[in-house]
């Protein structure tokens, strides 16, 4: 219920900034507003630390913890509470305005369609995608890793261990001397640059999602052009249900990819026995024409760069049966992050 509703608040806000035009900055590219971005970001992170380490050095300066009055740490706790809402509100409407940029600037190639919208608000706010309903039996949570949430534990508490540290290894550096009072300083420019390096990280993601949606379109888009053999169909299905599979999380692109297949061509998917398995897959990779290897060879290429994260030893597996080396997944990877 609560993610539902953030991503609503999110698509509410996107869709403003798109129909608000003087949000396009149509005098900067894409890129420099990523920049202007990421500048923000840190202007952020930094000020609103500022704002509640110099509130906490006014009210408390060198006095001992213990010895501070309740009504100071609640009013202490109030203002940094308040502080941190205002802080995430601010980085999310940045990501929110760059996102509306990024669609408008997708759009002039071709429409996106609204479905999007959600998908692209989960990655600014950093949201999981939802676990649907399993379509056609596929499981994408199957090969996910056994450290995933002990990962994602890791990065959420990363920034409050490294302020932390920073200030434990600045105490020791600077000692007894009066220059301690200011150690706390230090956590503004490590909160600027955290915030900076996750807007980047979410920035990319969007980017990287909007690029997937296009270029899924595109292979759409061909299908209805052209006269597919059954053989050739089949192992396009099966190339998108071992990507879903091989991915470790649901990907909201290739689900849309492989209903798209199954109502070009109805039964391509749903007919088809162990639509997963990567050997039935590879085994009917070999029975097709030497064009037609080629195009499942590039597409399947292509659908393994919508992870911006390290490859499975089963994914590069799958490459390596496919004769596609690191130099072409490079390139692929490259071109999903463009549009």
């Amino acid at each position: 219920m609560i993610q539902k509703s953030l991503e609503t608040w999110g698509v509410y806000y996107i869709d403003n900034y798109i129909n608000n035009k003087q949000f396009y900055f149509p005098a900067f590219s894409p890129e420099k507003i990523t920049k202007i971005a990421l500048w923000l970001s840190f202007l952020v992170g930094f000020l609103a630390t500022l704002i509640t380490v110099s509130f906490d050095l006014i009210l408390i300066a060198d006095q001992p913890l213990l010895s501070v009055s309740p009504s100071v740490l609640a009013l202490i706790a109030v203002v940094n509470v308040l502080v941190i809402v205002l802080e995430f509100w601010l980085l999310f409407h940045i990501g929110f305005i760059v996102t509306a940029r990024y669609i408008h600037e997708a759009e002039q190639q071709q429409s996106l369609g609204i479905d999007i919208r959600r998908t692209l608000v989960r990655a600014v706010l950093e949201l999981d995608e939802p676990a649907p309903e399993r379509s056609f039996g596929l499981n994408p949570y199957r090969k996910r890793s056994r450290h995933y949430w002990l990962l994602v534990a890791l990065y959420k508490v990363k920034v409050l261990f490294s302020n932390i540290l920073a200030k434990v290894l600045l105490r020791k550096i600077v000692g007894r001397t009066s220059a301690r009072t200011y150690v706390p300083f230090i956590s503004t420019l490590i909160t600027g640059f955290w915030d900076a390096w996750v807007q980047a990280s979410v920035l990319k993601e969007v980017r990287l999602r909007i690029s997937a949606k296009l270029y899924i379109l595109d292979v759409i888009s061909a299908l209805k052009q052209s006269d597919p053999s059954q053989d050739y169909v089949t192992s396009l299905a099966r190339t998108v249900a071992v990507r879903i599979e091989l991915f470790g999380n649901y990907n909201a692109n290739l689900d849309y990819l492989l209903n798209q297949i199954e109502s070009l061509y109805s039964g391509s998917v749903s007919n088809q026995d162990k639509l997963f398995e990567t050997s039935l897959f590879l085994e009917g990779y070999t029975k097709l024409s030497a064009i037609e290897q080629k195009n499942i060879s590039q597409i399947a290429c292509r659908l393994m760069a919508l992870k911006r994260g390290l490859l499975s030893k089963e994914e590069k597996e799958v490459l390596k049966k496919l004769n596609i080396d690191d130099s072409k997944f490079t390139i692929q990877r490259h071109a999903m992050m463009s549009y």
